[in-house]
């Protein structure tokens, strides 16, 4: 774990979850056990990944309150970080249509190009 905050955190993984997987988590802090499902937002790094609890019980969501209160788990940097992290990944869509349109295009010209050499060897040939 490499950050925790109320609303999700971060992951040291040695190998990253696809985006929107849903997982189970259990959290070990001072106050005892947080378990709960999450789901893994898009990689940060080769191994960092950030999760959003999606519901935790009352009595985790509670414990994970009071270790934060306690100050032990508080960094108000990396918490705002999250929260940027988590909205930019929200907005971030890399569907097939961010390279489907080059590709496209190169199919398009290499085929007008074959299309071409066809015409002039055929034209030159049969004459």
């Amino acid at each position: 774990m490499l950050i925790i905050s109320r609303a999700g955190g971060v992951l040291s993984l040695s190998e990253t979850l696809s985006n929107g997987s849903f997982v189970d988590l259990e959290l070990q802090t001072h106050l005892g056990t947080v378990r709960g499902p999450a789901e893994m937002l898009a990689p940060v790094a080769y191994s960092e990944q950030p999760f959003r609890f999606l519901s935790l019980s009352e009595c985790d969501e509670r414990r994970l309150g009071r270790a934060f209160e306690s100050g032990l788990y508080r960094n108000i940097d990396e918490e705002e970080w999250i929260e940027e992290l988590r909205a930019a990944a929200q907005n971030w869509n890399l569907g097939p249509r961010s390279f489907s349109r080059p590709i496209l295009l190169g199919l398009l010209t290499l085929g007008s190009i074959c299309l071409a050499v066809y015409a002039l060897q055929t034209h030159l040939f049969l004459r």
